[in-house]
């Protein structure tokens, strides 16, 4: 089945159940399915078609949720972009996509502004404006009007590409061929970006079904009428493939909250606390943490009677954020636990630890419907229990295939066993348990976001006024990690008016949780290196970690 067959399938089956919710605003299955079929008219008329592409840059929303189905009815792949992508990301994201329609809302329409005002190839875009503000809270309004939108933009884009080519999102009346073809390109998301290289990843519906599939397998008390919070964004594939679609497709209900705020979140878990709740480290650590949260606690207001499972993903969870946790909700009389899980942009989730997988490293089990097997990272020789090398992952899930900035397109391998990829991961297995190591990438991990180093570098070195640039990852108190930069000037430029202008080309091409959190000036000859001449990347971050904690 589509995603959008699946959608129409539990219409009927759960037409009465809750589908989505949103801040008290409740969406049965049956309302959701109408909101589809309208919207798929209002894109059909617009001209999209089969294997079109409609980019979709909104947060957690009804309007999104609408918007992935109704696209996926036409047969058409919905590209699912970050909000806070800056002009020069979206111009390459939505080149490489050929995307025929941009939906966006409030928090991005200065760069769509800037981004469609800057490139010519993005003449023909069609846009569709999503006024997400009536839906919202009054505080969160202020927040959309007052930072993150300076008034006017949607008069300007209008006036650039004309009132035809910009209009509101709404649903219409119409018949819209239905594809049926579970096989074909459904969603596209990014790995990278302005802090990586660029690149596309597709995923068909087939694959996104069976990973929702695998994800019923695995939950305690599953069945339908579940409820699971969406606060990782869709353009991440955790957040879609779990506190998305995974709700949709079990019946479920889909608790969406469009930006993190904690005092939002504190009230869910409070007033009653979702069945699921996927989440990056840093959520479960600020749920720990609260003092809103503490409020609720010492009133004795907190419920997690409902309760089952938190689901850490895209970063690794420590013994004690998974000790004071699970403290969290046994003391207020709750059953349920927090574990570590494992996947990548490419497939997700492939592992999933259960509450008694205490030892380190240990991702859990591997997922019904995936098969992992180590190897050589040299020779690619298999590798027997307890032996350290590369993840290589078979999987119903998998990617159809990736492509990059340059066009070319790669799909994975294939082998006696199916189709695999080769993860550049490191880790070993104890019958059907997966440790994992580290990267073979230099990466990384923001609040679960994926961050490459190189890019960052090659941003920063691309100013003449610097000389070398070397960037690590640092420990930050919120995010779990954060980028820090050694910078090498040449001999001319003061530290001061570098610092300056590096801080403004960083704010300007990378995404807000790749700029560093430190510039740190050298001299060349002080960077330290090995024997043969490498970047002693390992040195450097232990170096960063004592200059952030001598300046605190």
């Amino acid at each position: 089945m589509t995603l959008y067959e699946t959608l129409a399938v539990n219409a009927k089956k759960y037409s009465e159940f809750t589908a989505l919710s949103y801040f008290g605003n409740k969406i049965k299955y049956a309302e959701l399915f109408e909101l589809t079929e309208g919207f798929a008219s209002s894109l059909y008329n617009l001209g999209i078609r089969r294997k079109d592409s409609v980019a979709v840059l909104l947060p957690n929303t009804p309007e999104l949720m609408v918007s992935i189905y109704a696209s996926n009815k036409i047969g058409a792949r919905v590209v699912l972009l970050n909000p806070k992508s800056p002009a020069e990301e979206l111009v390459k994201e939505l080149s490489m996509t050929k995307a025929k329609v941009l939906i966006f809302s409030t928090i991005a329409k200065k760069n769509v502004y800037d981004a469609i005002k800057s490139d010519e190839r993005l003449s023909s875009l069609k846009l569709i404006y999503a006024d997400i503000l009536k839906g919202l809270p009054a505080m969160f309004k202020v927040f959309c009007l007052k930072k993150l939108l300076p008034p006017g933009e949607i008069r300007k884009i209008k006036k650039i590409k004309g009132n035809a080519d910009c209009i509101s999102f709404s649903q219409s009346v119409g018949d819209v061929p239905v594809c049926d073809d579970d096989k074909e390109e459904a969603v596209v998301i990014f790995s990278g970006g302005t802090s990586g290289e660029i690149k596309a990843i597709v995923h068909t519906s087939e694959a996104l079904n069976n990973s929702a599939r695998s994800c019923a397998y695995v939950v305690k008390d599953y069945r339908a009428n579940l409820r699971i919070l969406a606060i990782l964004p869709a353009f991440h594939i955790f957040g879609l493939t779990v506190a998305i679609h995974f709700p949709i497709y079990s019946g479920g209900e889909c608790i969406l909250v469009p930006f993190f705020h904690m005092g939002t979140i504190a009230k869910i878990v409070a007033s009653d606390c979702p069945h699921i709740l996927p989440g990056v480290p840093t959520i479960f650590s600020r749920i720990c943490e609260s003092k809103a949260i503490a409020r609720y606690e010492k009133k004795r207001k907190i419920n997690v009677e409902n309760f089952i499972w938190a689901i850490c993903g895209g970063d690794y969870l420590t013994r004690e954020l998974r000790v004071k946790f699970n403290d969290f909700i046994r003391r207020n009389g709750g059953n349920g636990y927090i574990s570590m899980g494992y996947g990548m942009s490419e497939c997700c989730p492939m592992a999933v630890s259960g509450p008694k997988d205490d030892e380190e490293g240990c991702v859990g089990n591997i997922f019904n419907g995936c098969k992992i097997s180590i190897h050589d990272k040299d020779t690619g020789a298999l590798l027997k229990d307890g032996e350290s090398g590369e993840i290589y992952l078979h999987s119903d899930y998998l990617m159809k295939k990736y492509f990059c900035e340059d066009g070319n397109e790669l799909v994975p391998m294939e082998d006696e066993n199916g189709m695999y990829i080769k993860t550049g991961d490191i880790g070993h297995m104890y019958g059907d348990r997966l440790f994992y190591e580290y990267r073979m990438r230099r990466i990384i991990k923001v609040s679960g976001n994926t961050i490459f180093a190189g890019s960052i570098e090659k941003v920063i070195e691309s100013m003449d006024m610097v000389k070398e640039c070397h960037v690590v990852g640092v420990k930050h108190k919120s995010r779990g990690y954060s980028s820090f930069a050694y910078v090498v000037l040449k001999n001319d430029c003061s530290e001061d008016k570098a610092c300056e202008e590096i801080m403004k080309i960083c704010r300007k091409e990378l995404i807000p949780y790749a700029i560093p959190v430190e510039l740190c000036f050298v001299n060349g000859e002080d960077v330290d290196r090995t024997a043969l001449g490498k970047i002693a990347y390992g040195i450097l971050e232990k170096k960063a970690e004592k200059y952030m904690n001598d300046k605190v």
